[in-house]
């Protein structure tokens, strides 16, 4: 297997069933040839079974095929000229940009979700399925022109096109969302039970399941956010955040927003900045949540930048410069004063 496009293709249609015999010859010599080649196809094959890919005929996977094989396409030529192995692209995917393919799922009905996107005319909807690795992020364009941002282990279903009178989305784990403005169709992004509605306007939504609980930070204009937990609509404003746990525990209060969305970056940095809204930025960058005495985190500033590194080196490093000891339990870090 020689073409990076070809190569691909075939991986994707030995995992739908539709290969041909020579496909699957040339697909089995390649899998002999080295340990690597058989790592990188149990990634492929690993994420397209969390997809639950339902392709329902012929015309409909080739559609699908397409519509991915462009998106490499103009993954490649944004790399630069040099010539790709596909080892290296399926790494760009997989562990940097975090998607390797888009499902686009001609007919296919969100069965998690029944009811969320219905049909326009009786014509078959496509759905778009945009799904993040764990340490990985993505920035994708919408089809109205909305920007999204998916932080780690996160997953946003949206149709091909928005018809009907609203912009409605899928959301699992976390999206920063910059909204093309639209006031004839509200943007609604579907979260567990909470429903975030806005006209045009920036917003980051979280809801992490070991997190047990869903946040949603207002940067620009205004979102309402309503929910079968919630006794009436809340509207919020710039830098408000509201909290719905799991018991159903409703909280709406004043936040540094800017630092709630910071993960979307390359890299944080810290300059004299308060502890406090610090946490808030890592809380972000590693999907985790952080505990740490409020006095002590608003009395503390410090400056540092956040790279490659992982959240025990920066909280190993934080210690060596300000009075602290750290543990990790759970997904949750904790900070105490020495």
């Amino acid at each position: 297997m020689k073409n990076q496009e070809k190569d691909i293709e075939i991986l994707l249609r030995q995992l739908d069933g539709s290969a041909s015999a020579d496909e699957k010859k040339m697909l089995l010599q390649w899998l002999e040839a080295s340990e690597a080649n058989r790592a990188d196809y149990r990634e492929i094959r690993d994420l397209w079974l969390s997809c639950d890919v339902a392709l329902q005929d012929g015309d409909q996977t080739r559609a699908a095929l397409n519509r991915m094989l462009r998106r490499i396409r103009s993954e490649s030529s944004s790399m630069g000229k040099e010539k790709q192995s596909l080892k290296r692209s399926i790494r760009r995917y997989y562990a940097v940009a975090a998607v390797i393919l888009v499902m686009l799922v001609a007919g296919y009905r969100w069965l998690l979700y029944p009811g969320t996107f219905a049909d326009v005319e009786n014509e078959p909807v496509i759905y778009n399925r945009l799904i993040t690795a764990q340490g990985g992020k993505g920035k994708f364009t919408l089809p109205d022109g909305s920007l999204v941002w998916l932080n780690a282990e996160s997953m946003l279903v949206y149709p091909e096109k928005f018809e009907g009178t609203e912009r409605r989305v899928q959301l699992d784990g976390e999206g920063y969302f910059e909204v093309a403005e639209n006031r004839e169709k509200p943007f609604i992004v579907q979260s567990g039970n909470l429903t975030v509605e806005a006209l045009g306007t920036t917003f980051d939504v979280s809801r992490y399941p070991f997190r047990h609980k869903t946040e949603v930070v207002l940067l620009d204009g205004s979102v309402r956010v309503t929910s079968p937990a919630i006794e009436k609509d809340v509207v919020l404003s710039p830098d408000q955040m509201l909290e719905l746990t799991g018991d159903g525990t409703l909280s709406v209060h004043e936040t540094t927003a800017r630092m709630h969305a910071s993960w979307i970056k390359d890299k944080l940095v810290f300059d004299n900045d308060r502890l406090s809204d610090i946490i808030l930025s890592l809380e972000g960058w590693y999907c985790i949540d952080i505990e740490c005495p409020p006095a002590f985190a608003e009395d503390t500033r410090m400056s540092f930048t956040v790279g490659a590194e992982s959240i025990e080196e920066i909280l190993r490093a934080m210690s060596l410069v300000i009075p602290v000891a750290w543990s990790i339990t759970d997904s949750v870090a904790t900070i105490s004063v020495r």
